[in-house]
């Protein structure tokens, strides 16, 4: 099952539909509640379903501030790349651990 066909599941709508019940159908990072909202990832996992994620790694977000947050992370992804190409080969893996380490302690 493809992405997209993931989302078109009765499983994905339960949970789509409870993140936005739950966070009033207001977006969690500037508050408007006028816009269509999305229910945002904060976080993919290989290999897990749309609907397989705790609550917690979930963001109701407004369309406006879900594309923005698309943006500032492919633009994120990008210096990240690029810093990485500058780092030796030999730290790569150690520089890379600690990133996602520290990245894991913001979203938890």
């Amino acid at each position: 099952m493809n992405y997209a066909e993931q989302l078109q599941s009765s499983r994905w709508q339960m949970l789509k539909n409870r993140i936005l019940a739950e966070n009033n159908c207001r977006c969690q990072h500037c508050g408007r509640s006028d816009a269509r909202m999305e229910v945002h990832h904060v976080h993919y996992i290989k290999g897990r379903m749309a609907w397989e994620y705790p609550d917690v790694m979930m963001m109701c977000l407004c369309c406006h501030c879900h594309n923005d947050w698309h943006a500032e992370h492919k633009k994120a992804q990008n210096a990240l790349a690029i810093a990485l190409k500058m780092i030796p080969a030999t730290r790569v893996y150690t520089v890379a651990a600690r990133l996602m380490t520290e990245a894991m302690k913001e979203i938890l």
